[in-house]
C-alpha cells in the first residue's frame, strides 16, 4: 500500500488504478479549487461510498493516510504534491506528442456523447 503522501498521490494519477481511485481523485480537484481560492483553510477529505451506507461491501481501495482523524487533510503539503500532479497530467494532455486512441472496452461508449464522432462502438467486437 502506500506509505506516504507522495505515494498516495502518485497512486492517485495511475492510469492502471483510475476506476479506483476516480472518486478520491475528483475529491481532491474539488479542494484544489477551493484551497487555492482561499489557502488560509485546511480541507478534511473523505469519500463516503452510498452503497456502504446502503449495506453492500466496500470499495476495495480506500486512502487511510492522513492527519485529523484519519481523514486526508488537504493543506499547503498535499496542495504542491497535487497541484504538481494535476498540471503534469493537463501539460500531457494537450501536449501535441500525446496521443489518443480509440477504448477498448464498449462500456466507456454507451453514454460518451462523441461515439457518433469516433465510431469506436463500430470497432469493437
Amino acid at each position: 500500500g502506500a506509505n506516504t503522501l507522495e505515494d498516495v498521490v502518485d497512486n492517485l494519477f495511475d492510469a492502471q488504478k483510475i476506476e479506483d481511485t476516480k472518486a478520491i481523485l475528483q475529491t481532491l480537484v474539488y479542494a484544489y479549487i477551493l484551497y487555492n481560492n482561499d489557502k488560509s483553510k485546511k480541507y478534511s477529505l473523505a469519500v463516503v461510498y452510498i452503497k456502504s451506507l446502503m449495506g453492500d461491501n466496500d470499495p476495495d481501495y480506500k486512502i487511510t493516510f492522513g492527519k485529523a482523524n484519519n481523514l486526508l487533510v488537504y493543506d499547503s503539503e498535499l496542495d504542491a504534491l497535487f497541484s504538481k500532479r494535476l498540471t503534469e497530467l493537463v501539460e500531457e494532455i494537450y501536449s501535441s506528442d500525446t496521443i489518443f486512441g480509440r477504448s477498448k472496452k464498449i462500456e466507456n461508449c454507451e453514454k460518451c456523447k462523441f461515439v457518433s464522432f469516433c465510431k469506436t462502438m463500430n470497432y469493437i467486437e
